[in-house]
């Protein structure tokens, strides 16, 4: 990935079983409306927040012990 490189769609499985796949914004939304949305790697949790860049761009990142990663450019992009 290069450094103008940008998440447009986000997707996974549900605790029930089923894919989803939205927007980066309607995920944003979602985080904002109070739902929870998380990354696990092995057995590792990252937990995604909503930041702002300096031009104002909301978007999402993973937060664990305690820090915020780009670890989520590092993804196998999600399959529709």
């Amino acid at each position: 990935m290069d450094v103008f490189s940008a998440i447009t769609h986000l997707g996974g499985t549900d605790e029930a079983g089923a894919r989803w796949y939205d927007t980066r914004m309607a995920v944003v939304q979602a985080i904002k409306d109070g739902h929870s949305f998380y990354t696990r790697t092995n057995s590792q949790v990252a937990w995604l927040g909503v930041r702002k860049n300096e031009h104002g761009t909301e978007y999402v990142q993973t937060y664990a012990d305690g820090q915020w990663s780009n670890n989520l450019l590092s993804l196998a992009e999600c399959p529709v």
